[in-house]
């Protein structure tokens, strides 16, 4: 095996699930270390309303935050109150585990979880055999095309944003 690069490179890759539920459905995934933010989140963008000339602007988005500032955030496309049929605004709605649950604000880390969970013998969050696998069928092809190919990573200063072109595919 060619040796892989040790460097903290952005990576974007969409995925397909093909099932009759999720056939066309893209899954975006991006990952990168050394940026000026740190966070972890499960962001659902969903489809524009291509029928719908009353709701114009960004599509609705459901976001899990899971770390920092854990919490649930949901921004949407409403009408104002009132008579105008075409007075729309962007309205947030915004669950923050802290504010709701302040007293619980002390809440195990993550790996504190991890290492509880594995003394007490309970396999919940560890990966399973066939998620495994399937995880190393997905992605044994492209490290075979990235070991054959030797891509040049696009470096970028710690701490900086994003690199130019990193998120475009979305």
């Amino acid at each position: 095996m060619v040796n892989r690069l040790r460097q903290n490179v952005p990576v974007e890759v969409v995925l397909n699930i093909d099932n009759d539920r999720w056939r066309g459905v893209p899954f975006l995934m991006s990952a990168g270390k050394g940026l000026d933010e740190r966070k972890a989140e499960v962001r659902i963008t969903f489809k524009k309303q291509a029928y719908n000339a009353l709701m114009p602007g960004e599509p609705n988005e459901l976001v899990l935050r899971i770390q920092p500032d854990e919490g649930i955030y949901f921004k949407c496309i409403n009408k104002r109150p009132g008579w105008s049929q075409t007075s729309i605004t962007p309205v947030s709605l915004d669950m923050s585990f802290k504010q709701a649950f302040p007293e619980s604000c002390s809440a195990p880390g993550a790996y504190e979880r991890v290492l509880l969970n594995a003394a007490m013998g309970d396999r919940w969050l560890f990966v399973g055999s066939e998620e495994l696998v399937e995880a190393w069928r997905i992605f044994t092809p492209l490290l075979d095309e990235i070991d054959a190919a030797q891509p040049q990573p696009v470096l970028h200063p710690f701490g900086s944003d994003t690199p130019d072109g990193f998120l475009d595919f979305t």
